[in-house]
């Protein structure tokens, strides 16, 4: 099990034991960001992304990418959510877990 399983992206403060890993919640963002990118923007709004970012020539390739580049702003906004300057409870509770944790002791 590798730091990325256990770093808790979503929890419920009334049950602590509840919580849901960084990991999943990343997959589940990237399936639900490409969902929304694929059937709910309008299609003339794929297409301004795809030829803004200037991606490809292809217009099917190029609407893939941009598709791809919104996963990684959702990526890249939960990571900044592990920073110091995220959540706090959430990083107490992992850097506890860390400092307890038998590949950390000595």
């Amino acid at each position: 099990m590798g730091m990325i399983d256990i770093l808790a992206a979503k929890s419920d403060h009334s049950f602590p034991e509840l919580w849901l890993s960084f990991k999943t919640h990343m997959l589940d963002t990237a399936a639900i960001i490409r969902q929304l990118f694929d059937r709910w923007l309008p299609e003339s709004v794929r297409n301004l992304l795809a030829d803004s970012l200037r991606l490809d020539s292809e217009p099917d390739t190029a609407r893939d990418r941009a598709s791809d580049f919104c996963r990684l702003i959702a990526l890249l906004h939960d990571i900044g959510k592990l920073t110091r300057g995220g959540d706090p409870a959430l990083l107490d509770a992992y850097y506890n877990m860390v400092a307890f944790s038998p590949h950390t002791r000595g």
